[in-house]
């Protein structure tokens, strides 16, 4: 077995680190609805932001394994209820899920490279409508905490209530957290 299919079964692994039913149901749906890309994906396509060791193949999975062990960990220290953390949690799995946009039309450069689609935390909206229509509540909630994952960055603003507006920016800080060279998060 490779590294990216470590990481690969790790994310499965954290599905059912969330205690609510609910939600892992949702992962689940979700999950078959990825994006193939997501799985070999490198954390970063130009190496600019993310650790070295995220600048391979399925590097985007444990980008997204260290997201998800620092929203542990924020939700800890935020005290976070039980609903909210588990909520925070699916989030960071499904955070960049769509990075690149949908299959067939990713955004490419003009030799062809896949690269980041800015309009990305929205894009879930979409890939996920099935999922949703299951469940709405936990669903909707989910896709808003995503939707502010890139904080200032964001392409366009949103209007987000409580609780799904904190636990957005817990997202995000967690997310920055894990794309910087210099922090090393073991997962």
């Amino acid at each position: 077995m490779n590294k990216k299919d470590d990481y690969k079964q790790m994310y499965f692994e954290a599905i059912y680190k969330i205690e609510d039913a609910k939600i892992q149901n949702f992962l689940n749906d979700c999950i078959k609805l990825i994006p193939e890309y997501f799985w070999t994906a490198f954390g970063s396509f130009t190496g600019k932001y993310h650790p070295p060791d995220e600048n391979i193949e399925g590097g985007l999975i444990l980008h997204t394994l260290r997201v998800f062990q620092l929203c542990k960990h924020l939700a800890e220290m935020e005290n976070l209820k039980s609903k909210e953390q588990n909520l925070l949690l699916a989030s960071a799995l499904l955070h960049d899920t769509f990075r690149s946009g949908f299959i067939g039309r990713e955004l490419r450069d003009k030799k062809g490279v896949i690269h980041t689609d800015g309009f990305h935390p929205l894009y879930p909206y979409w890939g996920f409508e099935d999922a949703v229509s299951k469940y709405p509540n936990e669903g909707r909630s989910i896709l808003q905490i995503i939707s502010l994952h890139m904080g200032r960055w964001l392409i366009i603003k949103l209007s987000v209530d409580e609780p799904e507006l904190t636990l957005g920016k817990l997202l995000h800080i967690a997310d920055y957290l894990a794309s910087r060279k210099n922090i090393k998060i073991e997962i």
